[in-house]
């Protein structure tokens, strides 16, 4: 029997137990799939941080196709704005005055890469 325990940041583990009791365990073959690559190249800079009314996001690289989100901490997906192209400079906008005080995570994606935030809501 093999059991696989999952993250939502991608990590895991895989146990692998011998229940036939033939002192073997099968071997697994996996990759880690199609994912995202970290934006490594592009920041994103949040702030306030924390923040209570609204949140701003300056961009300090071109970026096509990209989804904001933003998750609370049992990553339900509460917000979600979608862009065409967002420019060097560019600052959005994003209110947040009817959510929960608590711990959020703000989740950028761009074709296929991903940059991730958190912050706090006051």
């Amino acid at each position: 029997m093999c059991h696989l325990f999952g993250e939502t940041d991608g990590t895991g583990i895989i146990i692998d137990n011998d229940f036939d009791d033939d002192g073997v365990c099968d071997d697994i073959d996996f990759d880690d799939g199609i994912g995202l690559n970290e934006l490594v190249n592009a920041t994103i800079n949040l702030y306030p941080n924390p923040s209570k009314d609204f949140i701003n996001l300056d961009f300090e690289s071109n970026l096509n196709n990209v989804s904001i989100e933003i998750l609370n901490s049992l990553g339900d997906v509460l917000i979600q704005e979608n862009i065409a192209d967002v420019s060097f400079k560019d600052i959005i906008q994003i209110a947040v005055h009817n959510l929960p005080t608590g711990l959020y995570l703000l989740r950028v994606k761009s074709d296929n890469q991903l940059h991730r935030v958190n912050w706090i809501k006051n």
